[in-house]
């Protein structure tokens, strides 16, 4: 019996030390969570005040930085209004492009038909110069011919004279000579006959005189109206040249007129071969899109942009106007342009500013 009580005795001391064993054993556990729970509280308290002010300073960033944005708002806005003005400029200038080319076509046509004119009136002017010359030797023909009728007139008037001086002879030897009136009959019978002859040598060459007179006359006026009429064909003449010169002016000034806008507004077609505008400095992928949006694809067009281009193109690209004067746009394009193709291209603006190294260039993060 009493061994039995000892054994249930120690059980029982044995179980009460396991109990407590235990329950030193849960607190001891409890405690170490407990601590681990305050330190992760304590830890999540200073995460909560780093981010706050995080938050904080976030805050005032965005305060400090809103004005920065308005600012850039207000420049964006107004480089769009801008770009819509240019474009509403380029498109009045493609107009306008489109009649001065009519106009032009229309004065290269009247030029033609000046042109045209004027070698009608110089061949016409030829023809009456020829005929003018031809009149002349007519003329002067017509006028050896009279001189010669007028020494046969003198010639037959000379013989006429000689005959009435022979009659008058033939007259007194009749009267004088009245045995040998037979002989002096028959003398100046012959005489009458030879008159009569002279006579009629004198009407034929007084009515060639005449007719040479006349036509002598119609020679005159026909160079007369040669000389009228090669007047009024110079006059023609110097009409044309003077109207020729007039449309020679206006195309001068028309291709003047389509220079300057053709220096002010780029080329809208896009050129057959358009070269690598990546290659140079400052101009991206992007920036490569917007130019060619314009019809800016090759480095003859860059390297021959003006001061108008320069902000044209410096308002469509949208940021950094400035950049192409700063990251020296032109001076590239020509060098790449020489090495291309062979060919060196004058600078057609100011001298801009050298390209930056590559370091610079990685900042602005286009390359």
């Amino acid at each position: 019996m009493e061994g039995h009580l000892y054994f249930l005795g120690a059980s029982l001391l044995w179980l009460l030390l396991f109990f407590a064993f235990g329950v030193f054993i849960g607190w001891w556990i409890r405690g170490t969570r407990i601590r681990s729970l305050e330190a992760s509280l304590e830890e999540a308290e200073r995460a909560r005040a780093d981010h706050q002010q995080q938050l904080l300073t976030a805050r005032q960033e965005l305060e400090a930085v809103r004005p920065q944005l308005q600012d850039q708002q207000d420049r964006l806005t107004k480089a769009e209004e801008a770009r819509e003005a240019a474009h509403l400029q380029a498109q009045e200038l493609e107009i306008r492009l489109c009649g001065a080319q009519s106009e032009y076509g229309a004065l290269e046509a009247q030029l033609t038909q000046a042109r045209t004119d004027h070698d009608a009136l110089q061949a016409t002017l030829t023809t009456a110069q020829n005929d003018y010359s031809s009149a002349q030797g007519l003329l002067a023909a017509l006028k050896r011919d009279l001189s010669e009728t007028a020494d046969a007139r003198d010639g037959a008037q000379r013989d006429l004279a000689q005959a009435h001086h022979r009659v008058t002879e033939l007259e007194a030897l009749l009267v004088g000579h009245q045995d040998t009136q037979g002989q002096t009959q028959a003398d100046l019978a012959a005489a009458r006959q030879r008159l009569a002859d002279s006579e009629r040598t004198l009407a034929t060459t007084q009515a060639d005189h005449a007719q040479t007179q006349r036509q002598l006359d119609a020679a005159v006026q026909a160079r007369d109206a040669a000389q009228q009429q090669v007047a009024v064909l110079e006059e023609q003449v110097g009409q044309a040249q003077e109207a020729q010169a007039e449309c020679q002016q206006t195309v001068r000034t028309l291709e003047s007129r389509l220079l300057a806008v053709g220096a002010a507004t780029p080329a809208p077609t896009v050129p057959a071969e358009p070269d690598d505008l990546k290659r140079i400095y400052g101009i991206g992928p992007y920036i490569e899109g917007k130019l060619a949006e314009i019809g800016i694809t090759t480095f003859r067009q860059v390297a021959q942009f003006t001061d108008r281009d320069i902000d044209r193109v410096g308002q469509h690209i949208d940021f950094f106007p400035d950049r192409i004067r700063r990251e020296g746009w032109l001076e590239s394009a020509r060098k790449f342009h020489f090495a291309k193709y062979g060919e060196r291209l004058a600078s057609s603006t100011a001298p801009t500013a050298t390209t930056p190294t590559l370091g610079e260039g990685l900042v602005n993060g286009e390359r």
